[in-house]
């Protein structure tokens, strides 16, 4: 456990957290202008393979990439570069736990099953 809040203060980690925002970010916003990656890889003038590894977190942003991805965005740097994802620990779970109800078919005796 240590040795992974000596790894957090890293800059390699807070970079690989920061290009995860970024991927997750753009990817919620292409979603949200209803385009394809295709579409955004045109707009970026970049394949469409940079374009899926970019927003599979797998690309090393450059300032430059960073520009064109917030122009074909119609967004600015710094709302791209600003989101931070929500911890899981922060999330609330949206509805109560449930019970799954299997029903025996021979005598028709419900069952409830933890999930």
């Amino acid at each position: 456990m240590e040795r992974i809040e000596e790894l957090k203060k890293t800059w390699e980690f807070a970079y690989a957290e920061k290009v995860g925002d970024i991927a997750i970010f753009a990817s919620l916003r292409v979603k949200e202008l209803g385009i394809t990656q295709a579409e955004l890889a045109r707009r970026m003038g970049i394949s469409r393979s940079t374009v899926s590894e970019m927003l599979g977190g797998d690309n090393n942003f450059t300032i430059k990439t960073l520009a064109k991805l917030a122009k074909a965005l119609d967004m600015t740097i710094e709302e791209i570069v600003a989101y931070k994802r929500p911890k899981l620990s922060d999330a609330q779970p949206s509805q109560p736990a449930r019970l799954a109800t299997i029903t025996d078919i021979t005598s028709d005796r419900s069952y409830a099953l933890q999930q």
